[in-house]
C-alpha cells in the first residue's frame, strides 16, 4: 500500500509569475554621533541634518554580539517611518 504524500508545498519564486522574485525592504539608515547613554541599551544620536537629537535603542544582533557602544562614537541607524525610537544597527 502505497503512503499518501503529506509534504506541503513550499512555494518559491517561480511558483507565481506575478509575484516579485525579490523583495526590497526600505531601509533609511543614516549616520550619526551617540550625545547620551540612557538606561536599557538606549541612546540619545545626534544628527548633523537635525536639531533635535533621535531616541534609539541597541540592535538585537549588537545585544548579541556585545557590541559596546560609547558616547561620542559614530553609529549608523536605522530611522523608524512612524516617529518612534530608532534602531542602531551599526558602529562605525
Amino acid at each position: 500500500m502505497k503512503k499518501p504524500n503529506n509534504r506541503r508545498h513550499r512555494g518559491n519564486s517561480n511558483s507565481n509569475p506575478q509575484a516579485p522574485a525579490v523583495v526590497e525592504k526600505n531601509e533609511n539608515r543614516v549616520s550619526g554621533v551617540i550625545i547620551e547613554a540612557l538606561p536599557n541599551t538606549e541612546f540619545k544620536v545626534q544628527i548633523p541634518d537635525q536639531e533635535v537629537p533621535i531616541h534609539a535603542y541597541l540592535a538585537g544582533k549588537m545585544k548579541i554580539n556585545r557590541i559596546r557602544v560609547l558616547v561620542g562614537d559614530k553609529v549608523e541607524i536605522e530611522l523608524n517611518p512612524y516617529e518612534g525610537k530608532s534602531r542602531l544597527v551599526k558602529r562605525l
